[in-house]
């Protein structure tokens, strides 16, 4: 059982669509102060690994695991799942807290619902 109190952390590893790379980026950095301005997020980040210019990786940083579903109900996210369904090949969120990670590609979990229910059984 995971603390209210602990720090989550959650990594979203993209993959482009062929031709999509540069939409994807904006459309991220346009989400990031948005996503940043939600109550408890501690730290958006928006990064490309250079040898993998079709990839991207997103990590947010939650006050608690409280925040962390509260913004997996926002608009903010639906927004995020939007853009990444129509820009991206892949998808996959790995959720961090303390020193437990767990791992699933949101491709496989179709509704924003079905995230939310993922993302709660893994933060409780």
């Amino acid at each position: 059982m995971t603390s209210s109190g602990s720090l989550v952390v959650v990594t979203f590893k993209i993959q482009a669509s062929p031709g999509k790379q540069q939409e994807l980026l904006q459309a991220l950095d346009e989400l990031r102060p948005v996503i940043g301005s939600e109550v408890g997020c501690r730290q958006v980040t928006v990064s490309q690994p250079k040898s993998q210019k079709d990839r991207v990786i997103v990590n947010e940083k939650w006050a608690t695991h409280k925040d962390a579903l509260r913004h997996f109900r926002s608009e903010p996210f639906l927004v995020l799942r939007g853009a990444t369904s129509v820009l991206a090949q892949s998808l996959k969120m790995t959720i961090s807290i303390e020193l437990q990670t767990t791992s699933v590609d949101l491709k496989s979990l179709k509704s924003r619902k079905g995230i939310y229910l993922w993302a709660a059984q893994t933060l409780s």
